[in-house]
């Protein structure tokens, strides 16, 4: 066996090497900025360079940051807000259509009113982001109060909802 090979175990690693793939495409894409690649878990994360980013939607940086550290790729898309009628997704985690939230009140009813945020066409991972801490009753409730909107037009399944506060993900559903 060739020493490269010896030495660099997870080199033939067909998950990585699938994953180094997705990631080339997004780091020599002009339309993409900040792509980075960890080589040990796969995870990769990219930009686009018309992707709504500012003061209103800082934490969506922050929680693919935390998703990316925990070996998911998160790659922030483009939003053109110029199409009318049409709803805007904010990324694609793990090569999934996911929605991003932030819970700035404690309340049952803020998560409740964030995953109706996240329930859009073709969503299927619902990202909320917590500027506070974890509080699994709090989160529950919402998801209760949530899922009680299953007859009417504002609910959606999800099939994942991932939990984000303090830097790190807190709990993820499927």
């Amino acid at each position: 066996m060739p020493y490269f090979i010896k030495d660099n175990p997870d080199f033939n690693n067909p998950f990585l090497i699938r994953r180094r793939r997705e990631y080339y495409k997004y780091k020599y894409d002009v339309n993409y900025k900040k792509a980075k690649f960890d080589k040990v878990s796969g995870s990769f994360k990219a930009i686009h360079k018309k992707h709504n980013s500012g003061k209103g939607t800082y934490y969506e940086e922050i929680a693919q940051d935390v998703l990316f550290k925990n070996g998911f790729s998160c790659v922030l898309t483009k939003e053109d807000n110029t199409i009318q009628n049409q709803k805007q997704t904010d990324a694609l985690v793990n090569g999934q259509v996911a929605e991003f939230a932030m819970s700035k009140s404690k309340s049952s009813n803020n998560i409740r009113d964030k995953l109706k945020h996240c329930a859009k066409p073709n969503v299927e991972i619902a990202v909320i982001a917590l500027e506070y801490d974890y509080d699994e009753k709090v989160f529950y409730d919402g998801l209760r109060k949530y899922k009680g909107l299953e007859k009417t037009g504002q609910y959606k399944h999800f099939k994942k909802i991932i939990i984000i506060a303090d830097g790190e993900i807190k709990r993820i559903i499927e």
